[in-house]
């Protein structure tokens, strides 16, 4: 059941495991299977002052603080 669109992939929301579907291509997005022509101006990340955080297994492993600092394995 998507319900949102992220860097142009269908997401369904926790606490069901995550689903990603490549939508048509000609949108904006980022491919499962990679981009070309990427210019300086596409990027994976907040435009706020806000963490990116990665996950596997519903574990974060790593973020991006708000500070720009990369914390890996650290759990916050």
């Amino acid at each position: 059941m998507p319900v949102a669109l992220l860097f142009g992939l269908m997401v369904t929301p926790i606490p069901f495991p995550i689903i990603l579907q490549q939508i048509a291509t000609g949108l904006d997005g980022w491919s499962l299977t990679g981009n070309s022509n990427i210019s300086a101006t596409h990027f994976i990340g907040a435009t706020d002052n806000s963490v990116l955080a990665f996950r596997t297994n519903d574990i974060e492993r790593a973020r991006f603080t708000e500070a720009g600092r990369l914390a890996i394995g650290s759990g916050t």
